[in-house]
């Protein structure tokens, strides 16, 4: 956690700001939507706040809650599935014992706010803080090989029936 905050510190400050810290949660967002993101999160540029290494960690520590965050979240969100501010934080503290910075709140919801609402789509959101969770190796990885053996396998049974 320390190597990705202070890559994340730009200029070595000892803090992220909201800037710093919307790009780091910008690692693990789909392709597809990096780039609305990426515009969200340069408004943060002017944002006066600070977040610590300590509060870095917290963040980080409640992602491994994130599935329960969810459950959490999900009882008690309106039917069209949208976080407030509240939910999200209320949720952190009751869940996993994390008690979010206004500066991290803040910077959640003005990146993942799409339509500028005040709210985030709840599986959107979850999803996004479940693949920085897993850091992306939830995935399966095959770089052809399986594949390879694969069709070598269904050629030599073709082979054999004939």
């Amino acid at each position: 956690m320390v190597h990705e905050f202070n890559h994340f510190d730009n200029g070595n400050k000892g803090y992220l700001s909201p800037h710093d810290f919307a790009l780091s949660l910008l690692s693990f967002a789909r392709v597809k939507d990096i780039e609305s993101y990426y515009k969200r999160a340069e408004d943060l540029k002017s944002v006066e706040a600070k977040i610590s290494l300590e509060q870095y960690i917290r963040f980080s520590e409640m992602l491994k809650h994130i599935d329960d965050i969810d459950e959490a979240i999900s009882l008690f969100v309106s039917a069209e599935g949208e976080i407030s501010k509240v939910d999200l934080r209320r949720a952190a503290r009751a869940v996993a014992g994390i008690r979010l910075s206004k500066a991290q709140i803040h910077a959640l919801f003005h990146v993942f706010d799409a339509d500028g609402s005040g709210t985030l789509d709840r599986k959107e959101f979850i999803d996004v803080l479940r693949q920085r969770f897993d850091r992306g190796l939830n995935r399966p990885r095959d770089i052809g090989v399986g594949r390879f053996f694969e069709c070598l396998k269904n050629c030599g049974s073709k082979l054999f029936e004939e």
